[in-house]
């Protein structure tokens, strides 16, 4: 089976992580983990991430952030 792709989930409870981790490890998804923004930011400007999943208090604005350094990253890849 092939990799559908790699999704970066950032997540606060670690019981709720496992089970969906193994649910979309089960439909051939590669599943990069992060607890916090801060934990995420490498993994974001160093990985090819198809989608980010956010589990948090302050999910709207971790999103736009992260949103602006990924498409940052992005430009300096290619």
């Amino acid at each position: 089976m092939s990799i559908k792709g790699t999704l970066l989930y950032i997540h606060k409870d670690a019981a709720q992580f496992e089970q969906r981790k193994l649910f979309l490890e089960n439909n051939q998804y590669q599943i990069l983990s992060a607890g916090t923004d801060q934990d995420a930011l490498p993994l974001v400007m160093e990985r090819r991430i198809d989608a980010i999943l956010i589990e948090c208090a302050n999910e709207s604005s971790m999103a736009k952030k992260l949103k602006q350094i990924a498409l940052g990253s992005q430009s300096l890849r290619s």
